[in-house]
């Protein structure tokens, strides 16, 4: 229930009741605020009521995303659009870093759905059903929480598999990931 007290514009709209989704962003008029925490019941003027800025995205060089901004680029809502367009539209060789444990684990791939579809696996399962990565979050449970995704090199759509996992072979000789004392390939 929105009711106008001021015809000209948003300033004055007087809000008794709305309900913002994550595509929405409210802002106040924070005058002589003593915490960002107040009681409802005290009246803020409403600046604006607009779209949540969009994310850029900064190219797939510069990707570097741990699994919490990962989960937020994939259920973020509009703010993350541009990335989650950017990220299906490749295919590519990644590289997961357990940071915590300094592990790191070389997948690639090569479907319709990108680099996205298959990072979304690794966020809804935490370990993409590698198993190398279920080995090591059996023995680590909550170690998915230290992970770090970032793209090697991206592939066009129309790669094949075994034009993907010949260069994601490459990937693990160069940087020694079946050397399961710091890798977590075994293939």
């Amino acid at each position: 229930e929105v009711s106008e007290s001021d015809p000209a514009g948003i300033d004055g709209l007087v809000i008794n009741k709305m309900v913002l989704n994550d595509a929405l962003r409210l802002t106040v008029d924070w005058v002589n605020a003593v915490s960002w925490a107040q009681w409802a019941k005290n009246d803020k003027r409403i600046i604006s009521i607009a779209p949540e800025e969009q994310q850029i995205f900064p190219g797939y060089e510069d990707v570097i995303l741990s699994y919490t901004d990962l989960f937020e680029v994939i259920y973020g809502g509009e703010k993350y659009q541009k990335w989650r367009d950017a990220l299906s539209n490749v295919n590519g060789i990644y590289l997961i870093c357990d940071v915590g444990r300094n592990k790191q684990y070389i997948g690639s791939t090569y479907n319709q759905e990108g680099i996205l579809g298959r990072w979304k696996n690794y966020i809804d399962s935490h370990h993409g059903g590698d198993k190398e990565l279920m080995a090591h979050l059996k023995e680590y449970p909550d170690a998915y929480k230290d992970f770090q995704f970032t793209i090697l090199r991206i592939l066009p759509k129309t790669v094949t598999n075994k034009e993907a996992t010949i260069i994601e072979s490459l990937y693990k000789r160069k940087l020694n990931t079946r050397n399961l004392e710091y890798g977590m390939n075994l293939n």
